[in-house]
């Protein structure tokens, strides 16, 4: 999922109007989150075969992620610094 992706999900599904006039992201419930991350990661098509309840399914999406992603990101700071960049701006064209 992209940035662009991402905060217009937020937009549609998530934000509220008061949402909308604050500065920071609207709260998420932990399972949306671990689906994006899922969707990220390990593609919009990974699924489990396995008859396990959520809370398994969780604990194979997480294993999967670290398996295939075992070192930590050196960007993340680059990342972080992007992302609040692209956040500044389209606050900057919503509020024109």
């Amino acid at each position: 999922m992209t940035i662009e992706k991402f905060l217009d999900f937020l937009e549609k599904e998530i934000m509220t109007e008061e949402d909308k006039e604050n500065i920071f992201m609207p709260p998420l419930e932990p399972q949306i989150v671990l689906n994006i991350l899922k969707d990220h990661f390990l593609g919009e098509d990974w699924y489990t075969v396995n008859p396990v309840g959520v809370k398994q399914v969780n604990t194979e999406m997480v294993y999967n992620i670290l398996e295939k992603y075992p070192r930590p990101c050196k960007k993340k700071n680059s990342i972080i610094k992007r992302l609040w960049r692209f956040i500044c701006q389209e606050k900057e064209k919503n509020s024109k």
